[in-house]
């Protein structure tokens, strides 16, 4: 539930690093699955473009409200705070992988 809250178009500054420099922090996630492989949950995170350490703090902040930290209706706020202080923690890279990286063609 909490992830379909973060699904859409929506300023993410809440979600990214203090240290990004980006002047526009809109952005569009298309989805976010999670499943389980082994003892590991697993994000499948789709967007058209993401801010420096969006998707650590973005699996951090799901990862509190999966352990009671914080409510899944909360998403809302969080995003409308634009308050990189109200999001949860920051993942560890460790286990981060890029899958692949989609273009749409010129036309």
């Amino acid at each position: 539930t909490a992830a379909d809250h973060l699904t859409g178009t929506h300023d993410f500054n809440a979600l990214r690093s203090r240290r990004c420099g980006a002047e526009q922090t809109i952005r569009s996630i298309a989805r976010i699955d999670l499943s389980l492989s082994g003892d590991a949950v697993v994000f499948d995170i789709r967007g058209n473009a993401f801010l420096r350490q969006m998707i650590r703090i973005l699996v951090g902040t799901l990862v509190e409200v999966g352990v009671g930290l914080r409510s899944a209706e909360s998403m809302p706020a969080l995003l409308a705070s634009l308050d990189r202080t109200q999001a949860g923690m920051t993942a560890p890279s460790r286990g981060l992988t890029l899958v692949s990286i989609l273009t749409e063609p010129s036309t």
